[in-house]
């Protein structure tokens, strides 16, 4: 047995009665418009919300390479819209003295925090951890971070970000 729901037309203001089973529902003047125009519709709509959710899934990065400048960043939180650019690393008076590149890439203010450890060859900190620093970074803006280790053992860094 067939249901038949009511459906209200806006433009026109009629109701009509169609049968509640394999009618759809875009009518056109008060009449159901034919199954496969009908059918045509929903595929076209689940081929086009199947095409904008599978842009969405994207893989994970992959890990950054052992010693490269990515690899000596730890982001404690997201980073958005902060890019790392270059990096110096000297050795002055026997002390590792770092300078790191930041780029805002958006049009917005963004604050964050850092610190540096310092680490020994085998990659253990030689010193104990520095207190977080507040910086500002105006919108499309660089700043460069520069840290001096505070004994002659590091030999090796590590820059941590964490975002408020």
């Amino acid at each position: 047995m067939t249901q038949v729901v009511r459906w209200r037309l806006k433009k026109i203001g009629q109701t009509v009665n169609l049968p509640s089973i394999g009618v759809c529902p875009v009518t056109r003047l008060g009449q159901p418009q034919e199954r496969s125009l009908c059918m045509r519709f929903k595929l076209i709509a689940v081929a086009a919300f199947a095409l904008l959710t599978s842009g969405c899934a994207t893989p994970p990065p992959s890990p950054p390479a052992p010693g490269s400048a990515a690899s000596k960043v730890v982001a404690m939180g997201e980073l958005k819209n902060i890019a790392i650019g270059n990096m110096r690393v000297a050795r002055e008076n026997g002390f590792m003295t770092v300078g790191v590149q930041l780029n805002n890439t958006d049009k917005r203010n963004k604050t964050f925090y850092y610190r540096f450890a310092w680490l020994s060859a085998e990659g253990f900190p030689v010193a104990d951890d520095e207190v977080w620093k507040p910086q500002l970074i105006y919108g499309g803006q660089n700043s460069f971070l520069q840290s001096i280790a505070p004994t002659p053992k590091a030999v090796d860094f590590r820059l941590e970000l964490q975002t408020p």
